[in-house]
C-alpha cells in the first residue's frame, strides 16, 4: 500500500471525527497526489473514504479544476467560516432575544465546529444552557459537553434517546452539517426527528455551515449515507434479525428556519441558489465523470 492511499484508509477509518476537521487532511492528500501525479486515484479514493461529507467531495472537485488556485482557495475559505459563522449566528441569537430576557436555551447533537464556537460566544453575552446529548458511539456529544463546561458554559446532557425531551422550553436546535443540497442536508442520525420536533412546537432550527458544505444536486445525488459496524448494535445473535447501525440521514430544508453560513444568513428556500453559486471551484462534471 503506497503512502498515499495508507492516508486515505485512516481518513476513511475516522468515525468520530467532524467535516470540518477531516478536511485539511484531504486538501493534504489532494496536494501531494498531484505532485505525484496520482491526482484521479486520490481523488476517487477519498469520495469512496468519506461518502456523505461535501467537503471532501467539493475538495476533490477543486483539485481536478482547471484553475490549479480552486483547491488552496476552498481551503482558505473553509479554514476562516466556522468564525465568521460563529459570529453571524451569534448577531442573530442577539437579534431574536427580547430586550429584558438575557437566558437562552440552546439544543445540538453530535457535535460541530461552527455550532461550538457559536455557543461559546453566545455565553459571553448570555445567560446560555446547552442541551446535547451523548452522541453515540463515538461519544462526540459528551466531548463536546466537557468542552463547554470548562469553558464555564452550563451543560445538560441528555441521553440521545431522550434528547428530543430537550426541546421542551428551549429558544434553538442548532446543528451543523456534512453536507447541504438545494432540499436537503445531512446530519448525524437522529438529526431529523429532533428538527421535526422543534419546527412542530416553534422552536427555531438552525443549520451552520459553510460553503465548503454545499452542493449542487448532481453531487448531491451521489453522496450516500454509510452505516456503521453491525456489532455497534446490541441485541440477540439470530440469523433472521439484521442489525443496522446507520450514522447519517438527510433532512428537509423545510425544516429549517435558517440557514447560517461563512457570507449569510439564508431561509431554507435560498439555498438552491448558493449550492449553484459556490460550484464555481470544482470541477462537478469532470468529478462525476471520474466516479462513474
Amino acid at each position: 500500500m503506497t503512502d498515499l492511499a495508507r492516508r486515505i484508509a485512516a481518513l476513511a477509518d475516522d468515525h468520530v471525527s467532524s467535516a470540518s476537521a477531516l478536511l485539511p487532511a484531504a486538501v493534504d492528500i489532494l496536494r501531494d497526489a498531484r505532485q505525484a501525479g496520482d491526482l484521479t486515484r486520490a481523488a476517487r479514493g477519498l469520495c469512496a473514504a468519506q461518502p456523505a461529507m461535501a467537503a471532501i467531495w467539493n475538495a476533490a472537485g477543486a483539485a481536478l479544476a482547471a484553475d490549479p488556485s480552486a483547491l488552496d482557495r476552498l481551503a482558505e475559505r473553509a479554514q476562516r467560516a466556522p468564525a465568521a459563522i460563529a459570529r453571524l449566528a451569534h448577531e442573530l441569537a442577539l437579534e431574536t432575544q427580547a430586550p429584558q430576557r438575557r437566558s437562552f436555551v440552546a439544543v445540538t447533537c453530535s457535535a460541530s465546529l461552527p455550532v461550538e464556537r457559536f455557543l461559546h460566544l453566545a455565553a459571553r453575552h448570555l445567560e446560555i444552557t446547552v442541551r446535547c446529548g451523548e452522541g453515540r458511539p463515538a461519544l462526540e456529544g459528551c466531548a463536546l459537553a466537557t468542552r463547554l463546561a470548562d469553558a464555564g458554559v452550563s451543560v445538560e446532557l441528555f441521553t440521545d434517546a431522550g434528547l428530543s425531551q430537550a426541546i421542551d422550553g428551549a429558544d434553538l436546535f442548532v446543528v451543523g452539517a456534512d453536507a447541504i443540497a438545494p432540499d436537503w442536508f445531512i446530519n448525524k442520525v437522529g438529526t431529523r426527528a429532533l428538527a421535526a420536533v422543534a419546527a412542530a412546537t416553534g422552536v427555531q432550527v438552525q443549520v451552520l455551515a459553510g460553503r465548503e458544505k454545499f452542493v449542487t444536486q448532481p453531487l448531491a445525488e451521489r453522496l450516500s449515507l454509510r452505516d456503521g459496524p453491525p456489532d455497534g448494535v446490541g441485541g440477540p445473535d439470530h440469523p433472521r434479525i439484521r442489525p443496522r447501525n446507520p450514522y447519517f440521514e438527510r433532512i428537509p430544508m423545510g425544516l429549517v428556519a435558517a440557514v447560517v453560513t461563512d457570507i449569510g444568513i439564508i431561509g431554507g428556500g435560498e439555498v438552491a441558489a448558493l449550492c449553484t453559486a459556490v460550484s464555481e471551484l470544482c470541477a462537478t462534471d469532470r468529478l462525476l465523470t471520474l466516479l462513474d
